[in-house]
């Protein structure tokens, strides 16, 4: 409760949310005195300027579409506090959120820690089956965890929308690679890592992050996510992630499924057929609802897609 925290929010165009999560970020169980808020908003149109005004109790740092890993670097640089907690303008953080963030900081190697990812109440029927799709894949990127993880412990990186470190050490890294968003959480950790820190999960440090509305939206996520979490980071450190050999194995299933259908096209229609098959029961054997575990099949599909086109699309990627 001696710690000075720094909370940094980087929106742009997010006047639709930004309300709900600084009441939030205002009502957290910590002493007023020994944290601040600080928001970047970086270059928005939509009126969240005008909703800002109404803060007298946080700080405002006006940018000019710099993205949100450089608007993070800038407002760093000026915090005041011990540590950084970052989230977005689309995330409600839960009142102990600090309080759960702290306590996984268990050594002085202990770089950073981040925590767990909810559908807040008023969340669309969309949005709850894009977390529900993602914490069921959290295995493979780990941008949501799995719901098994119930204890504070070691992880490849935490999303940026959650996730708290140590000031001298955050910068001390250069921070956030400036131009790179998604994946600049991904690339950070990695880093830190590498530099023989920890970075640990909380699980009860939860925030509540609004997802995509439609599927449209959703595609245009997943594809992003597969050009610079997938692609641009596999050309910048090689395959360093289980997520990256999905490309791999994809490549793979092809060649079996072409091969089954020149050798005999029967086989290749059933190659296929179960293979769907199984992929929904073992959805459906985790969700339950058989209409909600249609949904989030439709989406895998969609995602094993999209994903993979992003991927290649990074792989072209030289610098960001």
């Amino acid at each position: 409760m001696n710690s000075i925290i720094s909370i940094i929010v980087a929106v742009r165009n997010g006047a639709e949310t930004i309300e709900k999560c600084l009441h939030s970020l205002q009502n957290i169980n910590y002493p007023k005195d020994r944290y601040e808020i600080i928001v970047v908003n970086d270059g928005s149109t939509d009126g969240t300027a005008e909703k800002l005004i109404y803060y007298k109790d946080i700080k405002v740092i006006a940018t000019k579409g710099v993205g949100p890993s450089k608007a993070r670097n800038i407002a760093s640089e000026r915090a005041e506090g011990d540590f950084l907690a970052f989230t977005d303008a689309d995330c409600i953080v839960d009142r102990e959120w600090f309080h759960h963030l702290l306590s996984g900081f268990q050594s002085s190697t202990v770089a950073g820690v981040g925590g767990d990812q909810e559908s807040p109440e008023d969340e669309t029927i969309m949005g709850r089956a894009v977390m529900s799709f993602f914490k069921l894949a959290g295995f493979l990127g780990g941008y949501v965890k799995s719901s098994r993880m119930q204890q504070i412990s070691s992880v490849e990186h935490n999303p940026a929308c959650n996730v708290m470190y140590r000031k001298e050490i955050f910068l001390d890294a250069g921070g956030f690679q400036n131009g790179l968003w998604p994946g600049e959480d991904v690339d950070l950790d990695h880093r830190l890592r590498k530099r023989g820190f920890i970075v640990n999960y909380s699980p009860r440090a939860v925030v509540y992050h609004y997802q995509p509305k439609d599927i449209r939206q959703f595609a245009r996520k997943i594809y992003r996510y597969g050009k610079w979490s997938g692609g641009y980071l596999t050309r910048k450190y090689g395959m360093f992630r289980k997520i990256s050999f999905i490309p791999v194995a994809c490549v793979l299933l092809i060649i079996l499924w072409v091969s089954l259908l020149l050798q005999h096209y029967r086989f290749g229609i059933a190659f296929i057929v179960l293979g769907l098959l199984a992929g929904f029961l073992l959805i459906f054997q985790k969700q339950g609802n058989p209409r909600e575990s249609a949904r989030i099949f439709f989406m895998s599909i969609i995602s094993l897609f999209v994903w993979n086109v992003g991927y290649l699309a990074g792989l072209a990627v030289k610098h960001v």
